[in-house]
């Protein structure tokens, strides 16, 4: 499981990432220090009380790509070259068309996940 890292955290609350409790397993302080918020993930565990509306919830890459699958209609399809992972993004009905194709390479998944989720951010959101 691979958690996003604080500048995308931020980015996703910026762009309307909900800041809500459901299935929230980690949390960054507004000076970007990662708490967990499930104990089996390190020895400690925090509660929401001990953060306030500056901080922002910690994701997963994968709840990031579901929140803009469902929410904004933006699927990040990851592709496997020769040379390694790319991705392309597509948006969803109405549209139904590639929105923008990634040429790029990356050396894993999660690499080429989140730079699409970036992508999407800075540039269709």
């Amino acid at each position: 499981m691979k958690f996003a890292n604080f500048k995308l955290a931020r980015k996703l609350k910026e762009k309307g990432y909900p800041q809500e409790k459901k299935n929230t397993l980690a949390m960054y302080n507004e000076v970007g220090d990662w708490y967990s918020l499930a104990k089996n993930l390190d020895d400690f565990e925090y509660s929401f009380e001990d953060f306030d509306e500056y901080d922002y919830i910690c994701p997963t890459i994968s709840q990031a790509l579901k929140w803009l699958r469902e929410e904004k209609n933006i699927h990040i399809e990851i592709r496997l070259f020769i040379c390694g992972y790319g991705f392309d993004i597509l948006e969803i009905y109405p549209k139904n068309k590639i929105a923008w194709s990634g040429s790029l390479e990356y050396e894993t998944f999660e690499q080429a996940s989140v730079a699409g989720i970036e992508y999407v951010l800075d540039n269709l959101i």
